[in-house]
C-alpha cells in the first residue's frame, strides 16, 4: 500500500472545502472595501457597533459583502475565486485577479477551520487499516545558507492515526475583517484581542518533531498567504 503525499491530499481537500462551502452557494460579489475606500467610513456611520473596542493591534481592515444571484452556476462548474454580481459597481468589476483571489480565500476561509479538519478526519476514516502518509519537505523549510548543501529531504512517513487537533488562541490580531452574507450573516475576524483557531498535526516517527497542517490561515489576509502545508515544526 503506497503512501498518500499529505501535500497532494492537502491541496485536493483545500479545495473540495472551498467550493463545497454552502455559505457561498447561489451569491455573487457585490461589494469591497478593497474597490471602494469609502465602504468602510459607511458601514461605520451605519453599524458602529461592528467597529467597538478593536483591540489595538488592527493594522488594517476590510468589508466584503455578497448577495444573492438567481443564476447561480450549473453543479458540475466550481469557482475558485469571487464571482462578481453583473449590478456590481465598476471599481469592483475591475478588481485585479491577484485582489479577487486574495478576497476569495479571506472570505471562504473565515471560520472554518473545524470545518477544515474535518473534512480530514473524514477522508482517514474511508483509508484501509495501516494506510501512511508520505511528507516532503522541499528547500522551502530550509534556511537559505544551508539550501544548497542539503538538498530536498527525504520523505517523512507517519501513520493516519499518528494525529490531533492543535488547538491554541491567536493574540493581537493584525486584520479586522467583515463578511456579509445574504440574508443577515456576518463572519467577522479579528474583532477580540484573543481569538480560537485549530490546525491539523502529524507526528514523526523519528524524533519530537510534527507536521502541521492550516487550510484557513488566509482568512488573516495577506499575512496568510504562505504554503497551507507547513511542515515541520519542534
Amino acid at each position: 500500500m503506497e503512501p498518500i503525499p499529505l501535500r497532494a491530499l492537502t491541496v485536493l481537500l483545500n479545495y473540495e472545502f472551498m467550493v463545497s462551502d454552502p455559505r457561498f452557494h447561489g451569491v455573487r460579489f457585490l461589494l469591497s472595501s478593497v474597490a471602494d475606500a469609502t465602504t468602510l467610513p459607511t458601514i461605520k456611520g451605519r453599524i458602529p457597533d461592528l467597529f467597538k473596542n478593536l483591540p489595538a493591534t488592527i493594522r488594517k481592515q476590510s468589508l466584503n459583502q455578497f448577495v444573492t444571484f438567481e443564476e447561480p452556476l450549473p453543479a458540475d462548474i466550481a469557482s475558485t475565486t469571487i464571482l462578481i454580481h453583473p449590478d456590481a459597481a465598476p471599481s469592483v468589476q475591475a478588481l485585479t485577479f491577484a485582489q479577487r483571489e486574495l478576497i476569495y480565500h479571506e472570505t471562504h476561509s473565515s471560520d472554518g477551520c473545524l470545518k477544515a479538519i474535518a473534512l480530514f478526519q473524514f477522508f482517514f476514516d474511508l483509508c484501509s487499516p495501516g494506510q501512511k502518509l508520505s511528507i516532503q519537505l522541499t528547500n522551502e523549510f530550509i534556511s537559505e545558507r544551508n539550501a544548497n548543501s542539503q538538498g530536498p529531504q527525504e520523505p517523512t512517513i507517519v501513520d493516519i492515526h499518528a494525529r490531533d487537533v492543535l488547538k491554541f488562541i491567536s493574540k493581537g490580531p493584525k486584520l479586522h475583517s467583515i463578511v456579509a452574507l445574504p440574508p443577515t450573516k456576518v463572519l467577522i475576524n479579528g474583532s477580540r484581542e484573543n481569538e480560537p483557531h485549530a490546525v491539523l498535526q502529524f507526528y514523526s516517527p523519528r524524533d519530537l518533531h510534527h507536521f502541521i497542517v492550516d487550510m484557513t490561515r488566509m482568512q488573516y489576509g495577506e499575512a496568510g498567504r504562505r504554503n497551507l502545508f507547513l511542515g515541520n515544526r519542534p
